[in-house]
């Protein structure tokens, strides 16, 4: 396959640290910054901030995600397992459903991806329950001996 840009989700002020850490293991990183003025009582100091502050970039093989999740700081990858176009699904944490908060039908929305930026009308919106299993104990829970308390 071939490598991708995704969105990662950090831990908040871990983004320089992600980027670093992903960058030594030889993944393509993005990191877009903006300088800031920080004022302190005795001196003002210029300072990169993220862009988009709590993201990174990377590039990288979908398929070889466990070293970019292993990575400290990073909570997920945000990416296109959060649309599932066979069951209508968008997560509310994806990018794109976030472009479509409080938008309905006719409405046009502005979707920034890292590759580009994309106009989009919306057509139609539903909210539907999506169905889970209930929650099963793992095999031989039941089994475990309960020790007495002294």
């Amino acid at each position: 396959m071939t490598p991708e840009w995704f969105a990662i989700w950090t831990r908040s002020r871990h983004e320089k640290m992600v980027r670093d850490q992903l960058a030594l293991k030889d993944v393509e990183v993005f990191l877009p910054t903006i300088t800031k003025w920080s004022r302190w009582k005795d001196r003002k100091k210029s300072i990169d901030w993220p862009l988009f502050p709590g993201y990174c970039f990377a590039r990288f093989d979908s398929s070889d995600r466990l070293p970019v999740l292993k990575v400290e700081g990073v909570v997920t990858i945000v990416g296109t397992d959060e649309v599932d176009l066979d069951r209508n699904h968008i997560s509310w944490v994806s990018p794109l459903a976030r472009a479509l908060m409080k938008a309905g039908p006719g409405d046009t929305v502005v979707l920034h991806a890292p590759g580009a930026t994309e106009e989009l009308e919306i057509l139609e919106v539903r909210y539907e329950r999506i169905p889970l299993e209930p929650f099963k104990a793992p095999p031989g829970a039941e089994a475990a001996p309960k020790s007495p308390r002294a």
